[in-house]
This record gives structure tokens, sequence and C-alpha cells, in this order.
């Protein structure tokens, strides 16, 4: 029972678009494998109480899709580890803007990066009025500034140079 195959988790993927949704489907993932089966507790209502509605009826769709006992210990645990090691395995995109956007901007940003990279990813948005307008991105390690402060600060600062500069 492997839950690396990208294709398989379409539906999972559709629900998760930010860091912080990110954050908190693992933690859930990693609060129920700490969960005992007890006889005196139904287990769905454990589940139900420590994960997402979203989450939990996704399980339940990829359990049942693929012949997976839920109240066996075992399999349920394997199938927590698993799901939890892909989401954690999923790249974040971290943009920092001058203003917020709305959580449907966020979700646009997101599909049309998955749709053109063909990479499951999240987004991680942070706020720096600074910028005066623009993005920076931070992804895998590289950085790029599109920010208007920054091209005051360089190409800018070059043509108000030329402009002040008598012929």
């Amino acid at each position: 029972m492997e839950i690396n195959d990208l294709s398989s988790h379409k539906f999972i993927l559709e629900q998760v678009f930010t860091l912080h949704e990110l954050q908190i489907y693992i933690r859930s993932l990693k609060t129920i494998q700490n969960l005992k089966f007890e006889q005196s507790t139904n287990f769905f209502e454990g589940l139900r109480d420590n994960m997402p509605s979203l989450l939990m009826k996704y399980i339940q769709d990829y359990a049942e899709t693929n012949k997976i006992n839920l109240q066996n210990q075992q399999e349920f645990l394997t199938l927590a580890a698993n799901l939890t090691a892909f989401l954690e395995g999923i790249p974040v995109v971290e943009l920092t803007l001058p203003i917020d956007l709305t959580y449907r901007e966020i979700i646009k940003i997101c599909k049309w990066w998955r749709s053109n990279t063909n990479q499951a990813v999240v987004i991680n948005i942070k706020i720096n009025p600074e910028l005066l307008s623009g993005v920076t991105i931070a992804f895998k390690g590289k950085y790029v500034d599109y920010s208007l402060n920054r091209w005051l600060e360089h190409e800018g600062a070059v043509a108000i140079e030329k402009l002040l500069t008598p012929t």
C-alpha cells in the first residue's frame, strides 16, 4: 500500500492550497497515529474529533477504493504514515506581496503554478508593504524579486539619472 503516486491523490491536492492547510492536515495525521484502538470507544468518532472533515472523507474514500480496513490498526497506521510522508514532501512556494490576497486569489495562483509546472505545491503568503507592488518568489532554494522597490533601487535609479542628466 504505497501513497506516492501523485495522480492517486488528486482529490486531496484539490483541498490543500496553503502552507497553513498543509500543516493542519499533517498535524491531524500525526495526532491520529497516536490514537489507540480501544474497545470502549468508537474509533471513527476519535478520527472525526481529530481530523478535518475533508481529510476524513479522503481517507475513507481512499481506504474503500484500495480495500484498506480502517479498523485494522496496522493497515490504518501504514496509510496514515504514508499519507503524512506524501504531504510532508509537497514543496512550498513562498510569495511575498505588498498586500494580502483573498483565499480565492491564493487558490488561483496555486492552481496556475501546479498546471504550468506539473508540480504539487502549496503557497505560503507573506506581506511586506515595503515592496510597493510586485512580488518576490522563493522556491526550492531560488529567489527572484519582481517588486517595484527593487526596480526603483536598480533600474529605476538609472532611468531617473538619465532623465536628470542634461543633454
